[in-house]
């Protein structure tokens, strides 16, 4: 498994940076294997969490691992590898001067008396689910920091709650109106 951390470490993306994602994250997650400290394992499996940004094709990144790991089989007796993909989902974006998002900073303005800046976020949402499937635009607004998400200390502000509350208020009524 080491040979294969090694070869993957070295992985170099080809993408063109996402003004809004900046750059793809790659991160061993998790590392399983052994059942003794004095017991070779016969086995490892690691998790790896890639957050891709839209000008990467998943496929060229499986493509790419696979013969990775073709190269260790001919080269590294007994060594075999799987790859098996558990959540695939691509990066998605709204482009900045899109209409929904203009009137997102409309909002912003008139319901909160703030500019709200546009920024990327390299975290999961549903919009990597709904965005593809039906081409709508997506904001992603919410309470809290986004920092603070899945920490054993997560927590939001009633403020923050309430302005979030206003700024969904204020696109129902401003995008029916």
């Amino acid at each position: 498994m080491n040979l294969l951390l090694n070869e993957l470490l070295k992985y170099d993306f080809k993408y063109q940076e996402n003004r809004l994602l900046g750059k793809p994250t790659f991160n061993i997650s998790t590392i399983e294997g052994g059942v003794k400290t004095n017991v070779v394992p016969d086995k490892c499996s690691i998790t790896i969490d890639i957050r891709t940004v839209p000008s990467i094709e998943h496929g060229d990144i499986i493509n790419d691992f696979q013969k990775i790991i073709n190269r260790l089989k001919k080269k590294v007796k007994d060594f075999n590898a799987d790859i098996k993909v558990l959540n695939d989902r691509p990066a998605v974006e709204t482009k900045e001067n899109h209409p929904f998002i203009e009137l997102g900073k409309r909002v912003g303005k008139k319901y909160l008396k703030k500019d709200i800046g546009i920024k990327g976020l390299n975290f999961y949402t549903d919009a990597a689910v709904f965005l593809p499937a039906t081409n709508l635009p997506a904001i992603i607004y919410g309470p809290g920091d986004s920092d603070m998400a899945h920490q054993p200390n997560e927590y939001i502000t009633i403020e923050g709650l309430w302005e979030t509350v206003q700024f969904y208020i204020g696109i129902i009524l401003e995008y029916l109106g």
